[in-house]
This record gives C-alpha cells, structure tokens and sequence, in this order.
C-alpha cells in the first residue's frame, strides 16, 4: 500500500507508519487529510509523512498524559509544583496547589500584600495571582538547582502575571516570607 503512494526517501517511513497504525488497529489512509491541488508532487509527500509522524507522536503523548491525574501529585519536587500549573501559565488556589507549595490556604490569605488587593479588585483572579507568585516563589526558594528545567515555565507565569497587571518582582520577598 506504501509502495504506491510514496516514493524516494519518505517510502520507508511512510511503510513503517503505516505498519505502526496497522498495528494499533487503524489505517494511515484516515488520518491523512484532502490536499490542495496547487502543491508538488513532493510537497505532498512531504506533508503526508509529517502529518502520519504528527498524529503518532500527538496519540502518544495523549496516552502518557491520560496515565497521570493532576490529584496524583505530591509534594517534595519541583515537578509537583509545575504538574499544578494551568494552561495559560497561573496556578489555580485549590487544595493541590496549596499541598505542593506546602502552606495552609489561611496562612496564604492572611499574608496576602494590600498592595495586590489594591491592583486586582476581582476576588477570584487576585486568588490567583497570589498562588502564582507564591508558586514561582517556591521555585526560585526551593529548586534552584534546577532552573533549566522549568525556567520557561517561570516566563510564561511571570507573563501571565504582567497581563493582570502585576509584576512580580514587587511581591517576590512577600512570597518568599511565606514559603
């Protein structure tokens, strides 16, 4: 079947992709989408291997995913802490959160600067760019040693603060006190 739809250097890996989805009980010719007519010959070849290679790797990576539950995790890692993290980059004040972080949801509120009362009047968004700062305080406080493997994460969080209109190096050493 690969043989008459690929040639040249994508033959091999389009015969062993399709052989792969045989394999886990689907057939390649369904996931390739209609092209347009106005690409070559090679575009089209191109594209379909990647777009065989895609759903494969997409598949695979939404098993792994599925095996993990966010009420799974534990204290004690810095995985623990970025596994809490929502889409958008913030962190949300619920239970989980607070038991990674390792401080009582009370103590966290009692603590909070009026200054970020005064900058976020929405209750629920002000909870949580309170818990983002606190998260990305307990990053740098507690897993320095691996700033590499979450630094991005950090930026996306401290982006996320800036659109709430929040710096976070304003209300880093309040953080810090409490983690």
């Amino acid at each position: 079947m690969a043989n008459r739809k690929y040639s040249g250097k994508f033959r091999k890996k389009a015969i062993t992709l399709e052989k792969t989805q045989r394999a886990r009980g689907r057939t390649a010719r369904k996931s390739i989408t209609p092209l347009s007519r106005k690409r070559s010959r090679s575009a089209d070849r191109c594209f379909r291997a990647a777009k065989l290679s895609g759903d494969i790797v997409l598949e695979n990576a939404l098993e792994d995913m599925s095996d993990v539950e966010k009420s799974e995790v534990e204290p004690g890692n810095y995985i623990s802490v970025l596994k809490t993290q929502e889409l958008y980059g913030n962190w949300k004040w619920n239970k989980d959160t607070f038991r990674v972080l390792e401080i009582e949801e009370d103590e966290a509120n009692n603590k909070m600067p009026k200054k970020l009362k005064d900058i976020i009047k929405d209750k629920e968004t002000l909870l949580e760019v309170w818990i983002t700062i606190l998260a990305l305080a307990k990053l740098e406080a507690d897993y320095s040693n691996d700033q590499q493997a979450w630094q991005m994460i950090f930026k996306k969080a401290v982006q996320w603060l800036r659109k709430q209109g929040v710096d976070y190096n304003a209300f880093k050493s309040s953080a810090t006190k409490l983690i």
